[in-house]
Protein backbone atom coordinates (compact mmCIF):
# COMPACT_ATOMS: atom_id res chain seq x y z
CA UNK A 1 0.00 0.00 0.00
CA UNK A 2 2.45 2.66 1.10
CA UNK A 3 4.89 1.77 -1.65
CA UNK A 4 2.58 3.65 -4.00
CA UNK A 5 2.66 7.43 -4.35
CA UNK A 6 0.18 9.30 -2.15
CA UNK A 7 -1.70 10.73 -5.15
CA UNK A 8 -2.13 7.28 -6.70
CA UNK A 9 -3.53 5.85 -3.46
CA UNK A 10 -6.00 8.70 -2.99
CA UNK A 11 -7.04 8.56 -6.65
CA UNK A 12 -7.55 4.79 -6.94
CA UNK A 13 -8.96 3.80 -3.55
CA UNK A 14 -12.55 4.34 -2.50
CA UNK A 15 -14.99 3.66 0.31
CA UNK A 16 -18.41 2.18 -0.34
CA UNK A 17 -21.08 2.22 2.35
CA UNK A 18 -23.54 -0.56 1.70
CA UNK A 19 -24.98 -3.81 2.95
CA UNK A 20 -23.85 -7.44 2.80
CA UNK A 21 -25.30 -7.77 -0.72
CA UNK A 22 -23.13 -4.86 -1.86
CA UNK A 23 -20.04 -6.57 -0.44
CA UNK A 24 -20.92 -9.87 -2.12
CA UNK A 25 -21.58 -8.14 -5.46
CA UNK A 26 -18.07 -6.71 -5.65
CA UNK A 27 -15.20 -8.61 -7.22
CA UNK A 28 -13.02 -10.09 -4.47
CA UNK A 29 -9.90 -8.65 -6.13
CA UNK A 30 -11.29 -5.11 -5.79
CA UNK A 31 -12.05 -5.36 -2.06
CA UNK A 32 -9.11 -4.57 0.21
CA UNK A 33 -10.93 -4.69 3.55
CA UNK A 34 -14.30 -4.05 5.12
CA UNK A 35 -15.66 -2.96 8.47
CA UNK A 36 -18.96 -4.45 9.60
CA UNK A 37 -21.19 -1.98 11.41
CA UNK A 38 -24.48 -2.76 13.20
CA UNK A 39 -26.64 -2.17 10.12
CA UNK A 40 -24.20 -1.75 7.23
CA UNK A 41 -20.73 -2.37 5.86
CA UNK A 42 -17.96 0.09 4.97
CA UNK A 43 -15.88 -1.38 2.17
CA UNK A 44 -12.43 -0.20 1.06
CA UNK A 45 -11.84 -0.86 -2.64
CA UNK A 46 -8.72 -0.40 -4.71
CA UNK A 47 -10.16 0.40 -8.13
CA UNK A 48 -13.02 2.83 -7.69
CA UNK A 49 -13.24 4.00 -11.31
CA UNK A 50 -13.58 0.47 -12.70
CA UNK A 51 -16.24 -0.35 -10.11
CA UNK A 52 -18.08 2.89 -10.90
CA UNK A 53 -18.22 1.90 -14.58
CA UNK A 54 -19.71 -1.50 -13.74
CA UNK A 55 -22.13 -0.22 -11.08
CA UNK A 56 -22.84 3.44 -11.96
CA UNK A 57 -25.44 3.99 -9.20
CA UNK A 58 -22.98 3.04 -6.46
CA UNK A 59 -21.64 5.97 -4.44
CA UNK A 60 -17.90 5.63 -3.89
CA UNK A 61 -16.24 8.14 -1.57
CA UNK A 62 -12.62 9.23 -1.92
CA UNK A 63 -10.87 8.23 1.34
CA UNK A 64 -8.30 10.05 3.40
CA UNK A 65 -5.05 8.35 4.40
CA UNK A 66 -6.41 8.14 7.96
CA UNK A 67 -9.50 6.26 6.75
CA UNK A 68 -7.36 3.85 4.73
CA UNK A 69 -5.18 3.19 7.78
CA UNK A 70 -8.30 2.54 9.86
CA UNK A 71 -9.39 -0.17 7.41
CA UNK A 72 -5.97 -1.81 7.60
CA UNK A 73 -5.95 -1.63 11.41
CA UNK A 74 -9.57 -2.51 12.26
CA UNK A 75 -11.13 -3.95 9.13
CA UNK A 76 -11.42 -7.51 7.91
CA UNK A 77 -8.53 -7.73 5.47
CA UNK A 78 -9.55 -9.50 2.25
CA UNK A 79 -6.03 -9.62 0.80
CA UNK A 80 -4.68 -12.19 3.30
Amino acid sequence: LFFKPYDKIIEDYGIINGNKDTLETLNEDDVIAYIKKPYSYSILVNNRYAIQKIIPDLEIIRPTIEEIMLFYAKGVNKTC
